[in-house]
């Protein structure tokens, strides 16, 4: 077990109220509604790779965009949005009743406890969340649900981001307090 995985999550009030904003994603201000340019590139390349009919679970979803952007690609997957968060992107987002039909989210939901069966998931995908998951619980359960010949696709911070410095320094104070 790693540092990581001894600590509970921390609590979710910040994220839920940031969701409830309708903001479709946490970058807000650098897209005028959802990703665009290489970021959707990406994913949109993920998800042609991806059978269609498959079963696509985006972890940390916040408010849906990656979800979005599969139900764009036309290919009929079976879409779900897994957070920790008190999430409802069909009531806070713009239209959200309309431009999430069809996908089902799982509010109040870690990462680390997926609610699906063994083998079920053909796609998982998250941007930016994973990281904030405890790893190894988290990882075993991605590898529970992970149907044969299933995909994992993560978009992470870099390990010299100021994001990931500041957790590794906020890390290291709550092991100083805790010891203390």
């Amino acid at each position: 077990m790693n540092a990581q995985d001894t600590y509970p999550e921390p609590q979710h009030g910040p994220w839920s109220r940031l969701w409830r904003l309708g903001v479709l994603h946490s970058c807000n201000t650098a897209f005028s509604d959802n990703y665009d340019g290489a970021i959707q590139g990406f994913w949109q390349e993920q998800f042609e790779r991806t059978p269609v009919g498959s079963r696509i679970v985006d972890i940390g979803t916040g408010n849906g965009a990656l979800l979005l952007l599969a139900k764009e690609a036309g290919r009929q997957f079976e879409l779900h949005g897994v957070d920790a968060a008190d999430i409802d992107p069909a009531h806070t987002v713009t239209d959200g009743s309309t431009r999430f039909s069809g996908i089902r989210f799982h509010p109040n939901c870690s990462m680390s406890t997926l609610p699906f069966a063994e083998e079920s998931t053909q796609l998982l995908t998250s941007q930016y969340a994973f990281e904030y998951g405890p790893r190894d619980s988290t990882l075993a359960e991605i590898l529970r649900v992970m149907a044969p010949k299933g995909r994992v696709a993560l978009v992470l911070h870099t390990w010299d981001s100021v994001i990931s410095k500041v957790s590794e320094s906020q890390l290291q104070a709550c092991h100083f307090i805790l010891e203390e």
